[in-house]
């Protein structure tokens, strides 16, 4: 079994302040809001949303919140693994 990954990604940013990183123990769409609440400061400049698939219902979730309720900048990347077999 041989495991691809996607082409390679980079994001190039200069870091004057802290990074914030936030695991969650499962996957609605509540956890990632609640995390994003006690994490993000008020003087947030970019926010990035690592995701394992694609839900629309969190998605749409994050990206009201991130655009609409608490306005900041934000990306919503979603981490594809394909299994190849021979």
């Amino acid at each position: 079994m041989n495991i691809l990954i996607c082409k390679l990604f980079i994001y190039q940013i200069e870091i004057k302040r802290n990074l914030f990183r936030h695991e969650l123990i499962n996957d609605r769409p509540e956890s990632y809001l609640q995390a994003l609440k006690d994490t993000i400061p008020g003087n947030t400049d970019l926010v990035l949303c690592i995701l394992s698939n694609s839900r629309k219902d969190r998605y749409d979730a994050l990206k009201k919140y991130l655009c609409l309720d608490n306005p900041v900048p934000s990306q919503v990347k979603i981490v594809v693994v394909f299994l190849l077999t021979k």
